[in-house]
């Protein structure tokens, strides 16, 4: 469903700034699709006793290459910090916790825009 002019201008682009093993790939591509990217963040990762992580509350964009990362931190540092709660204070933990990770989905998600824009409007 992507018009032939606009697939003949991407074939052009890719014949010109990639490498050629790539551009010939792009060339000899039959039927290109594209992929939407969404950049979705939530302002909240925790509520009373339940939280989200990893995907669920940050989609970001594949440039960064951090979706196993971010699900594995936003885990392991949940962890530890209700492990290190006096009397298993979920609650405690889960608002000790949630500021740094909302921050690490952020800078995340502003460096993958950051890519993003290099890489698709900065090109040679």
């Amino acid at each position: 469903m992507v018009s032939r002019d606009f697939v003949q201008q991407q074939k052009s682009i890719a014949e010109r700034i990639l490498p050629k093993v790539f551009g010939q790939l792009v060339v000899q591509t039959n039927e290109p699709f594209i992929q939407m990217i969404y950049d979705l963040s939530v302002p909240r990762m925790s509520f009373v006793r339940v939280c989200i992580l990893g995907d669920a509350a940050f989609v970001l964009r594949p440039h960064t290459s951090a979706g196993i990362l971010k699900a594995a931190t936003n885990a392991v540092t949940l962890a530890n910090s209700i492990t290190n709660s006096s009397n298993i204070d979920v609650i405690g933990a889960l608002k000790r916790w949630e500021p740094r990770q909302i921050e690490l989905g952020n800078n995340l998600k502003y460096l993958g825009i950051s890519l993003g824009n290099r890489s698709q409007f900065n090109q040679i």
